[in-house]
């Protein structure tokens, strides 16, 4: 999900003119980090919704059992290593959206769930959990 942020701002970017690739990085970087906390500020006080996608003029939400429940989060842990680990409110965030994944985490899904998604668990919690330099 950062690649797919990060490629859509890099398009936006490129698009507007020419510019050296780690400025268009950058930029790219810090449109998916604003973003990111625009959705994460959005959701806060919503127990159990995961931002999904921006549809039609909504912000479209899932739960923990969706498949791509692990994306955002993911994206969250991947901004604050970005940040070289320094950014308290990202990584309160990230810890925030990745207690809400953590029923599919620790495989405590309920029966009809678990196995509809047992082979799609990777994509879930994957990019949910932090390399040791996060912790």
């Amino acid at each position: 999900m950062i690649a797919f942020l990060v490629m859509t701002g890099l398009n936006v970017v490129w698009s507007q003119g020419k510019e050296p690739l780690q400025q268009a990085v950058e930029r790219g970087l810090n449109r998916a980090d604003a973003q990111s906390r625009i959705l994460a500020e959005a959701q806060k006080e919503q127990p159990g919704a995961l931002p999904r996608s921006f549809e039609k003029g909504n912000l479209e939400t899932i739960r923990y059992d969706h498949w791509v429940s692990g994306f955002f989060p993911g994206v969250l842990w991947m901004l604050y290593e970005n940040s070289q680990c320094k950014d308290s409110e990202l990584r309160r965030y990230a810890e925030m959206y990745t207690d809400r994944v953590e029923l599919a985490r620790s495989g405590q899904l309920p029966i009809v769930n678990r196995h509809q998604i047992k082979h799609e668990r990777a994509m879930m919690c994957g990019p949910t959990i932090p390399s040791d330099n996060h912790i």
